[in-house]
C-alpha cells in the first residue's frame, strides 16, 4: 500500500535526522527538510531546504550539474 510505504520512508528519514543531529541541535531543520522534500512535486518544487550541491537529493544534484555545465 502506498500510504504504508510513505510512512515507512518518513520513519526512516526522521530517525536518521534524529541520530545524525541529536548533539548538534539541527533536528528541527532536518525534519523540515525531509517534509518539504517529500511533498515536492514537478509543478511545486520544495527543495529549497535540501543541501545545495551534487551531494544532495536528485533535484539539487541536477541543478548543480546544470550550473556547472553552463
Amino acid at each position: 500500500m502506498l500510504i504504508g510505504k510513505l510512512i515507512d520512508e518518513l520513519i526512516m528519514y526522521y530517525s536518521f535526522a534524529i541520530r545524525r543531529n541529536c548533539v548538534s541541535g539541527k533536528i528541527k531543520k532536518e525534519i523540515w527538510t525531509t517534509l518539504y522534500h517529500k511533498i515536492s512535486t514537478d509543478k511545486n518544487s520544495q527543495h529549497q531546504y535540501c543541501p545545495v550541491g551534487d551531494n544532495s537529493c536528485m533535484w539539487q544534484k541536477t541543478k548543480a550539474l546544470n550550473e556547472l555545465a553552463a
